[in-house]
């Protein structure tokens, strides 16, 4: 494994959860927990599908609130389409996570030594 391969994952996730805590701290503030109680209901993979739904969440906040395809004015159109298109980004980094996993330098990782919980 390159060390971009280990590193990538460990940075990625650090910076979509610093945007997600920094950014949205008021309306996720109880999401944390929501991971716990998917856990403790056995809901299998619980991070992943909740990773799914923080996906969900910044499609649609994305759409709703950075429409800049109905904006006329040419400056708050680029604004707005920057807006648009970093959230897109962002919701791309969390598809990524889904499908590919937290990394081999995840703390879900290490907390159990690296291997994966067999159910």
């Amino acid at each position: 494994m390159s060390l971009a391969e280990t590193i990538s994952p460990l940075i990625g996730r650090w910076l979509i959860a610093w945007f997600f805590l920094s950014e949205a701290y008021t309306r996720a503030s109880s999401w944390s927990g929501t991971i716990e109680m998917m856990a403790a209901k056995h809901i299998p993979d619980a991070p992943p599908l909740f990773a799914l739904a923080l996906f969900g969440f910044t499609i649609v906040t994305t759409v709703v609130m950075h429409d800049y395809w109905k904006i006329a004015n040419l400056a708050e159109r680029a604004t707005e389409y920057d807006l648009f298109a970093r959230n897109m980004a962002i919701a791309g980094g969390l598809l990524l996570i889904v499908g590919m996993g937290a990394g081999p330098l995840a703390i879900d990782n290490r907390m159990d030594s690296g291997a994966k919980k067999k159910g």
